[in-house]
């Protein structure tokens, strides 16, 4: 019966470090990726020029920013692993007059609409597309 219970004992300690390691990973990243970032990379492309923003709110799970022309917002779900999924995304829609700044838009839209990995480095957060990795979106603090 000793073995039994030592074992039952053990089990439930191993569970509980695995819980508040994978808690003290999710903390992170609403530590660090918060805030305010400029859109320096979309899917390779330096676009730092184009003055696209991103502002992350952990406490209300909503992102919003500058598109180009347009403000965008939309809701996100953070995964255990990392993952982040977009959904509910929404822009105005005020007239553009550039087609440059149109077409910027359009893509960063398009590319929001995919699941990413979070990746953290030092002076940067990469957003990842977990099904195509050539979908990334680089995400520097402004």
């Amino acid at each position: 019966m000793k073995i039994i219970s030592s074992i039952f004992i053990l089990l439930i300690l191993i569970s509980s470090c695995k819980t508040a390691k994978e808690n003290s990973s999710e903390k992170k990243i609403s530590e660090v990726f918060k805030g305010s970032y400029n859109i320096s990379m979309l899917n390779g492309e330096n676009i730092l020029s184009k003055e696209l923003t991103f502002s992350v709110d952990f406490s209300s799970n909503k992102i919003s920013g500058s598109s180009g022309c347009n403000t965008y917002f939309a809701d996100f779900e953070l995964s255990e692993n990392n993952h982040i999924y977009f959904n509910n995304i929404a822009t105005t829609k005020l007239y553009c007059a550039s087609k440059d700044k149109n077409e910027i838009e359009r893509k960063f839209i398009s590319v929001l609409a995919n699941t990413f990995d979070i990746v953290l480095k030092e002076n940067e957060i990469e957003l990842k597309g977990v099904k195509d990795n050539s979908q990334k979106i680089i995400l520097v603090k402004s």
